[in-house]
């Protein structure tokens, strides 16, 4: 920081300069996503990855829940941020607890789109097995797993 005679404009130039270093990403990271999913051979990023993108050989149809759950909660997840990054401006916060709380809105924005998203419907032999015809939640793993990690922007 610099020996200015003002200190808020010291602070809020640190914490821009903060902002651009510091980047979230949501979903199924490696701490989480490595996690091998109950009942399969594949871990939760895998499933997430094959839920979302589909697998035609398999006849799964793709459902993008985590770019959609983003997308729809993109305000939120923005105020969220502003408000954080406000009070960080002002010495009440840092710049991660910001991104941290907006991580936090994205997860949720995310969990939201699984449980009320507009998907293709899962086919009934699938239904039949999981005796749900709601596509992406089976046991409900997949989606507590889901979150978010701050990070070094640098390294994305």
């Amino acid at each position: 920081m610099s020996d200015s005679n003002f200190p808020g404009l010291d602070r809020l130039i640190e914490m821009l300069e903060r902002t651009t270093k510091r980047a979230v990403v949501v979903g199924y990271p490696a701490a989480t996503g490595a996690e091998q999913h109950p009942g399969s051979d594949i871990t939760n990023a895998q499933l997430a990855a094959r839920l979302s993108f589909g697998d035609p050989e398999n006849g799964l149809e793709a459902r993008p829940f985590i770019p959609q759950g983003i997308e729809n909660g993109q305000k939120q997840i923005q105020d969220v941020l502003a408000h954080g990054l406000r009070r960080a401006a002002r010495g009440d916060g840092s710049v991660d607890s910001a991104y941290e709380a907006a991580g936090l809105a994205a997860v949720a924005a995310v969990q939201r789109e699984v449980r009320k998203g507009n998907f293709a419907p899962n086919k009934p032999e699938t239904i039949a097995r999981k005796g749900s015809s709601r596509p992406l939640i089976d046991e409900g793993n997949l989606i507590q797993s889901t979150t978010s990690e701050v990070r070094d922007a640098r390294s994305q």
